[in-house]
């Protein structure tokens, strides 16, 4: 029963680590699949992406040196790219303002990661940007979770 527990909260810290945006299918059985409907559609539920099977955007700190991180899967080989960039905020503001330069990297495979590394400013909070294009499909997501320092 122990081993249990841990092996769900495991789960969950994956899940949050992953920035809640990716879902693994086999939590999902297929009744309950076939039963759900997009809003608008008659023919069940639609991939969100053609080309793009995960994504995780993410930020960490140690001391004052801050790690943006991206990773983002393709369906198949594909032609990716990631352009990431560093964004920070006053604390108590609410006004994102991109952090120069971006970093940008491509690659045919199947799935791409990069991590670079900066020097946080005290009294800014941070979070990472990544654009995903995969086969020219592109989304913009934003780190689910900030640093401060």
């Amino acid at each position: 029963m122990r081993k249990r527990i841990l092996s769900m909260v495991c789960a969950i810290c994956v899940l949050f680590l992953a920035g809640g945006e990716c879902v693994n299918a086999a939590v999902v059985e297929a009744p309950v699949v076939d039963e759900l409907t997009a809003e608008g559609s008659e023919e069940g539920i639609m991939p969100l992406w053609d080309n793009i099977s995960l994504y995780i955007t993410s930020i960490a700190i140690e001391g004052s040196t801050l790690s943006p991180y991206a990773y983002v899967g393709a369906k198949g080989r594909s032609s990716i790219s990631i352009t990431m960039t560093l964004q920070k905020k006053r604390t108590g503001s609410s006004t994102w303002t991109d952090v120069n330069p971006s970093w940008t990297t491509s690659a045919t495979a199947t799935d791409l990661e990069f991590i670079k590394t900066a020097t946080a400013s005290r009294g800014y909070t941070y979070r990472t940007k990544a654009v995903y294009t995969v086969n020219g499909e592109t989304i913009t997501t934003y780190s689910s979770t900030t640093v401060s320092y």
